[in-house]
């Protein structure tokens, strides 16, 4: 089964239907990176500047996607929902080497019946749309709720970046203290 978007228009005596893709990926960020459906194995390659057509062969299945960095030790993303207009920061997370990990923005326009994506990351990289910012003695940990194990540190007066990990999941922010800062 394939499920593709249909735009129709009439005209006098004649009736055209175009037949689209259901979303067209373009990837213009500077790093290499794979998506793939949600509840599917199987990915595909995404390379800076690069754009590529997705057709939705299990109309079954609901319209989400992951992503993640093609490198060693990348984790997937949460899922998010392509069909949906608007733009998503995205935690690209590297479980060896945190350093690597990045934050995306995917932002999604319907163009006629094809949902277009673009992945975008600035020069200096994304903006993210949270700062936390520990002011205390403390060494604080914190994670997305229902997020699984993807917790982070921020060590006493200093700061970091966050955005989602799964957007799709709730919006809350569980935070700890750790014990002489271990």
């Amino acid at each position: 089964m394939l499920d593709l978007g249909v735009a129709g228009a009439v005209q006098a005596s004649k009736s055209m239907v175009t037949i689209a893709p259901g979303y067209v990926m373009r990837n213009e960020t500077r790093r290499y990176l794979h998506y793939r459906r949600a509840g599917t194995r199987e990915r595909f390659p995404l390379v800076p500047g690069a754009e590529g057509a997705v057709h939705r062969y299990d109309g079954r299945l609901p319209p989400l996607f992951l992503f993640r960095l093609r490198q060693f030790g990348a984790s997937w993303s949460g899922s998010i929902a392509l069909d949906q207009v608007g733009t998503v920061a995205l935690r690209l997370l590297n479980r060896y080497s945190p350093d690597l990990s990045s934050i995306i923005r995917i932002d999604c326009s319907l163009q006629d019946a094809t949902f277009e994506v673009h992945v975008f990351e600035d020069a200096a990289g994304v903006q993210a749309p949270y700062r936390l910012e520990n002011f205390t003695f403390l060494t604080l940990m914190f994670a997305q709720d229902g997020a699984g194990a993807r917790s982070e540190r921020v060590l006493p007066y200093h700061s970091t970046e966050f955005a989602w990990d799964e957007p799709m999941k709730s919006r809350k922010v569980v935070v700890h203290a750790v014990a002489d800062g271990g």
